[in-house]
């Protein structure tokens, strides 16, 4: 009788266990869902700075070449039209640095809701539809990448290649879960590229207050404070935004493993980052508010230091 009781125990135990690695995780992939749609809505701020200051850069580049006239007040017309201006000029889409980073977010968002289905367990032709709409993503990406983003993009389009022509020959979810988690290794590298170019984020977000601050103002010294506090206030603005994208790139790597071997310690995992996640988009955007208020740029400073 003891024996029978033991192997009855054991039965529920190995029930449990097996039930708990295969239990899809889909509240959790839900929100993990959530959070990178805060992510995302709290770096747009900057990105539509960077799209403003990359246009500005453009056009005093070109300037030469579209015949300026320019009023006693300091308004600048083009008395010719640059086809190779156009994103600068234009009131509509992003010039091309902006471009890379929102297309290479967007390729994000669509592997993450990819898996999103993927542990929701839905039907396969929605699963594959999906996969579809993160191919055209990644076209999308590879369309604004040029010279050294072109470089970092064609190893994640050959990574992803294998998989976006495995799509048509999965038979059930499971196929199709495996082929994506390949796409996990690759995603995170396009991270870590968006990651690196902040570098140049900054440089083209700085360079009109920085040439003001040494030259136009170099004699008035309120008018450069101001543009050194707004120069400040970008350090702390990109230095949260790299910070949010790494936070990005581990919850993205829970959320993979919890999709490939959901237990319990991957899904405290892949909650616990989720929270990370939210908290720090909602005080990013907090922080961004405050940031573009130059009297209080420095006050945020001393706090982040």
């Amino acid at each position: 009788m003891k024996h029978t009781h033991s192997i009855l125990g054991l039965c529920c135990i190995m029930a449990l266990l097996t039930g708990c690695a295969t239990t899809a995780p889909v509240q959790e992939v839900r929100q993990v869902s959530a959070a990178y749609d805060a992510a995302l809505a709290a770096g747009e701020p900057l990105l539509d700075e960077l799209a403003i200051a990359e246009r500005r850069g453009v056009v005093k580049a070109k300037m030469a070449e579209a015949s300026p006239f320019t009023t006693d007040d300091g308004l600048t017309v083009f008395l010719t039209f640059k086809v190779s201006m156009a994103a600068s000029l234009a009131s509509i889409g992003d010039p091309p640095s902006t471009a890379r980073q929102r297309r290479g977010l967007k390729v994000v968002g669509s592997y993450i809701d990819v898996l999103e289905i993927l542990a929701e367990g839905k039907n396969i032709e929605e699963a594959k539809s999906r996969v579809r709409t993160l191919g055209m993503n990644l076209a999308a990406l590879a369309a604004v990448a040029t010279g050294g983003a072109g470089a970092a993009v064609q190893p994640l389009l050959a990574a992803f290649d294998p998989i976006l022509d495995g799509v048509a020959r999965t038979q059930n979810v499971q196929e199709l879960r495996e082929l994506v988690l390949r796409g996990e290794k690759p995603i995170d590298t396009l991270l870590d590229d968006l990651m690196t170019s902040s570098e140049d984020i900054y440089t083209v977000l700085i360079d009109e207050a920085m040439n003001a601050a040494m030259d136009t103002h170099s004699q008035n010294k309120a008018a450069q404070r101001a543009d050194v506090l707004k120069i400040a206030g970008y350090q702390v603005a990109v230095g949260n935004y790299v910070v949010l994208l790494q936070q990005v790139r581990a919850t993205l790597s829970t959320l993979a493993e919890a999709v490939r071997a959901p237990s319990r310690a991957t899904l405290t995992a892949m909650a616990a980052s989720t929270s990370e996640l939210l908290v720090q988009a909602h005080a990013v955007r907090r922080a961004y508010a405050v940031i573009r208020n130059p009297a209080t740029t420095g006050a945020v400073l001393e706090v982040t230091r």
